[in-house]
């Protein structure tokens, strides 16, 4: 939510504010509740603490609120038709925790679209057009480029052939690696507990000589 929606629905809610105080006074013989514990406002200050904090702790959603910013996609979101299909059908309001569970089924999906919206921000939309149009895309021999690519072919797969064995050598050799930390750990567990066995030895050797020696 970004601050013109968020300064959108706070006079929206200030309105109904008002005209439930009214109500509320004609209910009560003119008399209105001024508790701030329960008044909308408090409470849509506590929402936008717990939303700053959100945006504190996810910072890829403010890049998001910027493209669709920049996009210009605000006012059409909320165009957007509440229910699919030619009826609509009547629903109970998801839980938060069924919510939750919901984005984390759909987590990676989630990640990906923010990545991909990330490229599109990042991508120079009109430097890609103004090539397109330009004489110099439309003169390009692009049959040459893959002409020349097949004529590569054997020495490409040959690359990737040799790149995929290097990539297995380096794990066979990563694991054998790793074998060998194992069994020099172990080495030195085993040498510890040797040598505290030895020490517990000498140390029950001594004490039986000394106790000998003094007779």
């Amino acid at each position: 939510m970004d601050q013109t929606t968020f300064n959108s629905l706070q006079s929206r809610i200030l309105g109904l504010e008002v005209q439930l105080n009214a109500n509320q006074g004609l209910e009560n013989g003119g008399s209105t509740s001024t508790s701030k514990d329960h008044s909308i406002m408090d409470q849509i200050a506590s929402i936008q603490s717990r939303l700053d904090k959100f945006y504190k702790e996810n910072t890829e959603m403010n890049t998001l609120n910027n493209i669709l910013t920049d996009l210009k996609l605000w006012g059409k979101l909320d165009d957007l038709p509440a229910s699919v299909g030619s009826e609509e059908v009547a629903s109970e309001p998801l839980l938060v925790e069924t919510k939750e569970q919901i984005i984390l089924l759909k987590y990676p999906q989630i990640k990906q679209a923010y990545n991909n919206l990330i490229e599109m921000a990042n991508m120079d939309i009109d430097k890609i057009v103004n090539y397109i149009d330009s004489t110099q895309f439309k003169n390009h021999d692009f049959k040459r480029d893959h002409a020349k690519i097949l004529e590569r072919k054997k020495t490409i797969d040959e690359i990737t052939k040799n790149f995929h064995l290097l990539v297995v050598k380096n794990m066979i050799v990563y694991e054998k690696y790793l074998n060998m930390v194992i069994e020099e750990n172990q080495f030195w567990i085993s040498t510890d507990e040797k040598t505290i066995q030895l020490e517990k030895s000498v140390k029950n050797h001594e004490s039986t000589d000394h106790y000998y020696n003094k007779y």
